[in-house]
C-alpha cells in the first residue's frame, strides 16, 4: 500500500568550498558575477520533480581562497508513503543531493553519472561550528502531520573504480490523531453504543430492536465508505469493521434472548 505524495520545499542552499587554483590579492570579493568565471559545484537534486531558482544570490570569496555561495530554491519533490498503519502511520521522506559530472556516450545507450567522483570533489554536509546542516527559519506546523527534525547522512557508491558520494536528508512526518479521533473513532464508537440501547427495549418490540441495530450497521458502513480514501485495508478500516461485527453480535444476542423468552 504505497503511494507517492508531492510536497514543496522553499529555502536557501548554502555551499562552501576551497579552490587553491585562485590567484587573488589580500582582498575579499562579494560579487555573484564572479561565479561565471570560476568553477562552482553543479548540484543535482535527484528526488526533486521540479527545481526553480529565484530571489537574491550571494557569492563571497575570502582571502584564504574559500568560497561561499547562496541561492534560493523552490523544490517540488515526491515522498513514498506507506498507509498500512493509517492513521497511526509515520512517514519518512527523502531528499538527495549529488554533484553532476560528465556525459558518457555509448553506441546503444546514454549513461549519465550524476555525481563527481571523490577524487575530484568530496561533497559533505557542513557540520562545523556546532551548526546543523539543515534548519528551519520558523516552526512549521502541517495540518495533518507533526514535522520531525530533519536528519542528514551520506552514502558512497563505487562505480568503475571510483567512489561517488551522495548527500541525503530525511524528514519524518507523524500523523496527527485529532482528526481521526473526531471523524472516525468517536462517531463509530457512539454508533455502536447506541445499538446497545436495544437491550433496554422489551422483548415484544422486535421490529424496533432490529431496526435500531440495522440502522447502526448501515451507518457504520456509510461512515467507512466516506472516510476511507485508501484502496487497501488500513488500521482505521479494521477498527470500523470490528465495531460493525460488534453491532452484528448485538443483533444475534438479542435474537438469542428472544428465543429464550419464547421458550419460557
Amino acid at each position: 500500500m504505497n503511494y507517492f505524495q508531492d510536497f514543496r520545499i522553499h529555502g536557501y542552499v548554502y555551499s562552501t568550498w576551497v579552490d587553491n587554483r585562485l590567484l587573488i590579492s589580500d582582498t575579499e570579493i562579494i560579487n555573484f558575477k564572479c561565479s561565471r568565471y570560476l568553477w562552482v559545484p553543479d548540484m543535482v537534486f535527484e528526488t526533486a520533480k521540479s527545481t526553480k531558482q529565484f530571489g537574491n544570490k550571494f557569492f563571497y570569496i575570502d582571502k584564504d581562497k574559500s568560497i561561499i555561495a547562496s541561492e534560493r530554491y523552490a523544490f517540488k519533490t515526491g515522498c513514498l508513503m506507506h498507509f498500512e498503519n493509517y492513521p497511526f502511520d509515520t512517514q519518512l521522506c527523502m531528499f538527495s543531493i549529488a554533484l553532476s559530472s560528465d556525459w558518457n556516450f555509448n553506441v546503444s545507450f546514454i549513461l549519465f553519472i550524476v555525481s563527481s567522483n571523490d577524487n575530484e570533489v568530496h561533497p559533505q554536509w557542513d557540520k562545523e561550528n556546532a551548526n546543523e546542516p539543515i534548519s528551519f527559519s520558523k516552526k512549521i506546523e502541517p495540518l495533518q502531520f507533526h514535522l520531525g527534525k530533519p536528519r542528514t547522512y551520506t552514502t558512497k557508491v563505487e562505480y568503475d573504480g571510483a567512489n561517488f558520494t551522495y548527500l541525503y536528508m530525511s524528514m519524518s512526518l507523524k500523523r496527527r490523531l485529532t482528526g481521526s479521533v473526531v471523524n472516525i473513532y468517536a462517531p463509530s464508537t457512539l454508533i455502536v453504543a447506541v445499538s446497545w440501547v436495544t437491550f433496554w427495549i422489551r422483548a415484544e418490540a422486535a421490529p424496533a430492536r432490529v431496526a435500531l441495530i440495522v440502522t447502526s450497521l448501515l451507518t457504520l458502513c456509510t461512515q467507512k465508505k466516506n472516510t476511507s480514501n485508501i484502496s487497501k485495508i488500513s488500521a482505521a478500516d479494521q477498527q470500523v469493521e470490528v465495531q460493525a461485527l460488534g453491532a452484528i453480535a448485538t443483533l444475534l444476542l438479542i435474537r438469542n434472548r428472544e428465543i429464550q423468552c419464547s421458550i419460557h
